[in-house]
């Protein structure tokens, strides 16, 4: 089972963070680890859950309008 999340942001960036924790039935592949990425303001991406692995989503602080 997968589940399909399209994150739009606005203004502000948002983190995202996976955490997988998927081990087959014979036990002969694992996979456990914690991914991050941060979308920019004004964009979209496209992330998947399942049963072995978890989002999280973290609005961050609008960008400083002195950066430049």
């Amino acid at each position: 089972m997968t589940t399909t999340i399209t994150l739009e942001t606005h203004s502000w960036p948002t983190r995202i963070v996976s955490r997988d924790n998927f081990e087959s039935e014979c036990g002969t592949h694992k996979h456990h680890g914690v991914t991050e990425e941060i979308v920019p303001p004004n964009s979209k991406r496209t992330v998947h859950i399942s049963q072995s692995r978890s989002i999280e989503f973290i609005e961050l602080p609008l960008p400083s309008s002195d950066a430049g």
